[in-house]
């Protein structure tokens, strides 16, 4: 009989211990990754073209610049498709042979260069937001005499004249980043 209960109570124990080693629970996960998606002007080519004069507002210059030419820009951002909070930058990279007086204007400020810009083309795109996307509309203009005396308007058409003689090409760089907002 106590040989008996030894094999019942062994029998039991290694069942116990049999049950606690071999156990195993299959766990798995599947989360999908959050989309990421960012477009500037409809584009996701690296290194666009912007020609000041697709929508030159007022110039007989034939697309070329000179003081009395104006015209805008539009620079857009589309995060629709992100699935992601967004932070964007749009940063002046170089500058090269801006004429002395022509100007940028953007919400009806007025700016030296593309660079003073900086700050206000910079935000982020929230992922709750109905409209994930940016409009910017940038005006130029190179006004003809500009100044509020004879004298300042006799020194800035002495500026303008040598810009025109002096520089062959205005060329800027900007760049357009868009980079997910760190959780």
């Amino acid at each position: 009989m106590v040989a008996l209960l030894v094999i019942i109570i062994t029998c039991f124990l290694l069942e116990i211990i049999s049950s606690k080693t071999s156990k195993s629970l299959k766990i798995e996960s599947e989360v999908p990754i959050s989309k990421w998606s960012f477009t500037v002007n409809n584009k996701t080519e690296e290194i666009q073209k912007i020609n000041l004069f697709e929508s030159n507002i007022d110039t007989n210059h034939e697309s070329r610049l000179a003081p009395g030419t104006s015209g805008s820009f539009t620079i857009f951002l589309d995060a629709a498709e992100a699935e992601v909070d967004l932070k964007y930058q749009i940063i002046s990279v170089e500058e090269i042979n801006k004429p002395h007086n022509l100007k940028f204007i953007f919400n009806e400020k007025e700016y030296e260069s593309f660079k003073q810009m900086e700050d206000v083309l910079s935000g982020t795109i929230s992922n709750n937001e109905i409209d994930k996307t940016r409009t910017f509309q940038i005006n130029w203009e190179w006004k003809y005499e500009t100044g509020n005396t004879k004298e300042e308007i006799a020194q800035n058409d002495i500026i303008d004249t040598e810009d025109m003689n002096n520089i062959k090409n205005y060329n800027f760089v900007i760049c357009v980043s868009g980079e997910q907002v760190k959780l």
